[in-house]
C-alpha cells in the first residue's frame, strides 16, 4: 500500500466567474447582454464545463451582429430551439439506427435537466407520423410526405423512406406499446425514471441498426 496519497480538490465555478466568462465571450463579438438575461443564461448552464463552454459559444454566435443587447426573450428562444432540435436528434438517431449518436444526445439533454417525458412525447409523435405514412403508402400514395403532420419535404423524403423501411407498421405498433410502458414506469419512478427512457432509446437504435 502507498504510504502517501495526493488529494486534488476540484471546485465548481462561482456564478460570478461564469457570468464574467459569458460577458467576455460576448464582448469579443461586439455584443452585450441585459442583466436579467445574463442571470437566466448562467443559471441554466450545465455543470459540465465543456458543455457550458459550448453553450456560451453558441450564445456569442447568436449575438454577433445583433445590433442590440441580448434580452431574456433571446435567451429563452435560443434555449427552447436547442432543446427541441436536440430531442428531434435523439428520436432520429434512435429510429435510424445510430445508438452512439442517440446516447450522446441523451446525455446532453439529461445534463441540461430536460424531462424524459418530453423525449417520449416526441418519439410518440414521430412513430404516429410513420404509421400514417405507412397507411397512405398502402392506400396507393407512393410519396405522401406533404400530407403528413408535420410534412416531409421532397429533399427529406429519401431518408424518411429509408427509416420507414426499417420500421414496418406492425413493428411500430410494438414501439407504441413500449412508449406507453416507459411513460408509465417513468411517472412511477419520478426523478429516477430516465434510465427507463435511455434503455428504450438504446433498444430502438440497436434494433434499427441491425436491419439491413
Amino acid at each position: 500500500k502507498a504510504k502517501r496519497a495526493a488529494c486534488l480538490q476540484l471546485f465548481a465555478e462561482e456564478e460570478a466567474d461564469v457570468a464574467s466568462r459569458v460577458k467576455t465571450a460576448l464582448l469579443a463579438e461586439g455584443a452585450v447582454i441585459d442583466p436579467p438575461a445574463l442571470d437566466a443564461f448562467v443559471g441554466d448552464l450545465p455543470g459540465n464545463r465543456a458543455l457550458a463552454n459550448s453553450e456560451i459559444e453558441k450564445l456569442a454566435l447568436y449575438a454577433r451582429g445583433l445590433g442590440r443587447p441580448l434580452s431574456l426573450a433571446d435567451v429563452r428562444a435560443l434555449s427552447a430551439t436547442d432543446v427541441k432540435q436536440a430531442i428531434s436528434g435523439i428520436v432520429a438517431a434512435a429510429l435510424d439506427g445510430c445508438p452512439g449518436e442517440a446516447q450522446t444526445a441523451f446525455d446532453k439533454l439529461s445534463e441540461n435537466g430536460t424531462s424524459g417525458i418530453s423525449i417520449l412525447r416526441s418519439l410518440q409523435m414521430e412513430v404516429l407520423r410513420m404509421l400514417s405514412a405507412h397507411e397512405k403508402i398502402a392506400g396507393g400514395d407512393g410519396n405522401p410526405g406533404k400530407y403528413l403532420r408535420p410534412p416531409i419535404w421532397p429533399n427529406e423524403w429519401p431518408a424518411f423512406r429509408a427509416r420507414l423501411g426499417k420500421w414496418p407498421a406492425r413493428r411500430l405498433m410494438r414501439v407504441m406499446e413500449r412508449i406507453h410502458d416507459a411513460e408509465r414506469q417513468t411517472k412511477l419512478a419520478g426523478a429516477t425514471g430516465d434510465p427507463v427512457i435511455r434503455l428504450l432509446i438504446n433498444d430502438l437504435a440497436r434494433a434499427a441498426e441491425n436491419v439491413r
